[in-house]
């Protein structure tokens, strides 16, 4: 699966994230706290981990100079939940 020191491709756009220094670490801790949450079935667990991991990348992208991405399909269809 993803992780932060492994490139992540999404709609064939690659992101190196492990030029982001110290978000590498919250990446990769946040995505196993996202897996756990999925695989005991915590929806708030998960929904967090996800929001959390969505805003650390928006702000990889801004501050790479990318803030564009954050205007692509993925990042508008998952600005909320069912029921939000």
């Amino acid at each position: 699966g993803p992780s932060a020191r492994n490139p992540v491709e999404t709609n064939g756009i690659i992101a190196p994230l492990a030029r982001w220094g110290k978000s590498d670490r919250l990446l990769d801790e946040n995505w196993q706290v996202l897996a756990d949450a999925i695989k005991a079935k915590n929806s708030e667990q998960a929904r967090e981990a996800f929001l959390l991991e969505r805003t650390v990348c928006m702000s990889c992208h801004i501050a790479e100079g990318y803030e564009f991405i954050n205007d692509t399909s993925i990042f508008k269809e998952t600005e909320s939940f069912p029921g939000d």
